[in-house]
């Protein structure tokens, strides 16, 4: 049996392009994401590839789906959580919900996948948590930009 990658947040850039890769690496891949229209395209797309449409910010969705995923192909060998909210302003422009949203997204669903993904992957003799945090990042200010151009840093 191929070893099993689990990878959140499944979107249409680094998401995709992981779900390719280790499909490709010869992993089943469990996709998780909200979209589950995405997913069944990349299903369709790729035979070793499942989809489990899921919103990780959701404790009781995100254990259900985990323990499909189980059922369906046993310990993962890799999690990775590609899943991610981010909010951009000062914390006069951010409404708290928001930021509440991002931390269940960033925080507590990574906290529950590693203390469920943990002890399997102990159990098999190893494995890799792994998280992108990838849209967090914000682009350069301009004068940080032109800062950078010039060398000064």
């Amino acid at each position: 049996m191929n070893p099993l990658v689990i990878i959140t947040g499944v979107g249409p850039g680094t998401g995709s392009a992981m779900v390719r890769r280790f499909h490709d690496g010869g992993y089943q891949v469990a996709m998780l994401a909200r979209t589950a229209e995405r997913l069944s395209d990349l299903e369709s797309e790729l035979p070793n590839a499942f989809a489990v449409p899921c919103d990780v910010a959701d404790p009781a969705a995100l254990a259900a789906a985990l323990e499909t995923i189980e059922q369906r192909a046993g310990a993962p060998k890799v999690v990775i959580h590609n899943a991610v909210g981010g909010a951009f302003g000062n914390f006069l422009d951010i409404e708290p919900e928001v930021l509440q949203q991002n931390f269940q997204i960033n925080v507590m669903a990574l906290l529950q996948l590693a203390r469920w993904a943990a002890p399997r992957m102990e159990v098999a003799g190893g494995g890799a948590l792994l998280v992108t945090g990838n849209t967090a990042a914000r682009p350069p200010l301009p004068a940080l930009r032109q800062a950078r151009r010039r060398n000064a840093f």
